[in-house]
């Protein structure tokens, strides 16, 4: 038996890592209470080659609390469907009645050998590197009454009979997000930085100790899609408006987030993800475009030309049914101060109604779904 701490000792992820890129393993079983794409991208490589190996692999998560991730449950169906010869099974489990499921297994086997590691670790970036978290491995042979338990335990946890678990397809993820079991990354992000702001207001009593997770090592075949610099976003399908705070090159070009633009040809059921956006003027009709821009083929931002104003330039978009109506406002005029303060006032929320590109506001594109 052996204890992992974490902060204080080696990170669990470069132990984790270590156990899945060994040959031995013939099968590998996971269950943990929350899964984020952070964390899932960390193992991907090892994750693969434990797949293409023939290793059989079966992940059980849980969606309590707000963080599980719709894109750490949409990572696991791709790395699922990328395996070539190994076989990944997921399962989603959870009791509507309130109990949470809350366990952090990593149990690996073969023919002769049982080994587990059991303790805090969830499958996030923060789970396998930075939080304080603590595991315990143990290991016996197979058919030891430690590989029993565990057998049985696993096999209780995959039991459908009982309608707390569902194996996960595509169908199930639509339907966790159109209940709102979860959410997007982004979404779960802001919350959380909510609450670090609010925790930043008290005086700080302990030290400060932070952790860097490493860079995520990137492989060729790329089983699961990186999250671009801006994500997708979780709001309401029927909002009514956006505001944006811009931010001009070149006196009129405008950069409009990726993730605000995918939006809305969601919104107005375009296809594909990527392309322009027509939009009609409310000053005189005319139509403009909000366009895509690539590097190295692949889009990184979309750019809409902006009228000059005087001072903060602000963008306002409306849906009416099938068509897009768009309005520039100044900061100074009446109704540009009112939704300049609508922006401001955003950040501030909880969970926050607005998002800025960057860390750095002041030179930051703002936006806000209402």
């Amino acid at each position: 038996m052996q204890l992992f701490p974490q902060l204080s000792g080696q990170s669990f992820g470069k132990t984790l890592i270590g156990e899945l890129r060994d040959p031995a393993w013939s099968r590998i079983d996971v269950a943990v209470a929350w899964i984020r794409l952070s964390g899932l991208m960390q193992l991907q490589e090892a994750l693969s080659n434990a797949l293409n190996r023939k290793t059989d692999v079966s992940v059980i998560v849980g969606i309590d609390k707000e963080n599980t991730s719709e894109e750490g449950l949409e990572g696991l169906l791709e790395l699922a469907a990328s395996a070539k010869t190994g076989k990944l099974s997921a399962f989603v489990r959870h009791n509507e009645a309130g109990p949470i499921f809350h366990p952090k297994l990593y149990c690996f086997r073969n023919a002769s050998d049982v080994r587990a590691y059991i303790g805090s670790n969830n499958l996030t970036q923060a789970g396998l590197f930075q939080n304080e978290e603590l595991s315990v491995r143990i290991s016996d042979k197979i058919g030891s009454s430690l590989e029993k338990s565990l057998n049985d335990y696993l096999k209780s946890l995959r039991d459908q009979s009982s309608g707390l678990v569902l194996p996960l397809d595509l169908s199930l993820l639509k339907k966790l997000v159109a209940h709102g079991y979860v959410k997007k990354e982004a979404a779960l992000r802001a919350t959380l930085k909510a609450r670090a702001r609010s925790a930043r207001k008290k005086t700080a009593l302990f030290a400060f100790k932070s952790v860097s997770a490493p860079p995520i090592v990137k492989t060729k075949s790329q089983p699961i899609k990186a999250q671009v610099s801006e994500p997708s976003i979780s709001v309401n399908s029927d909002w009514p408006a956006i505001s944006l705070r811009l931010r001009l090159a070149r006196g009129t070009q405008a950069q409009i987030p990726i993730a605000v633009a995918r939006e809305i040809r969601r919104r107005m059921g375009l296809t594909p993800i990527d392309g322009s956006i027509p939009m009609t003027s409310r000053a005189d009709g005319s139509q403009h475009f909000i366009n895509p821009a690539r590097a190295r083929g692949q889009v990184n931002t979309y750019k809409f030309e902006a009228g000059q104003v005087k001072a903060e330039p602000l963008l306002r978009i409306y849906p009416v049914e099938n068509e897009l109506f768009f309005e520039f406002l100044d900061s100074n005029d009446n109704l540009g101060k009112k939704v300049f303060k609508l922006l401001e006032d955003g950040f501030d929320a909880d969970p926050p109604l607005t998002f800025s590109t960057t860390s750095n506001k002041d030179v930051a594109t703002w936006y806000r779904f209402d």
